[in-house]
């Protein structure tokens, strides 16, 4: 499977599960971002996995029961892909 130049946003994928899915897409060629509840995990989730995915792969702390934190991290997603010149169309 091929995913260059395509985003995957995933939602607990510090670990487990999540992180498994997180990095079969790096693998994939995939940029990819993760999101966990706790900023520590999100950090050496993001540290593992760009050991394979390097500069595409981010994270960002967020409860996905909480509305403006999930917006904040679409935003911030939004944003940061702009630059690295992905459209979100």
């Amino acid at each position: 499977m091929e995913l260059k130049n395509k985003v995957a946003l995933i939602t607990g994928g510090s670990k487990g599960i999540g992180k498994a899915i997180a990095g079969s897409l790096v693998h994939a060629g995939a940029r990819v971002v993760i999101t966990a509840r706790h900023h520590d995990q999100v950090r050496e989730a993001v540290d593992d996995l760009r050991l394979e995915g390097g500069d595409r792969v981010t994270g960002f702390p967020c409860d996905v029961r909480d509305y403006q934190q999930v917006k904040s991290v679409i935003q911030n997603v939004h944003q940061q892909l702009w630059w690295a010149g992905y459209s979100s169309k």
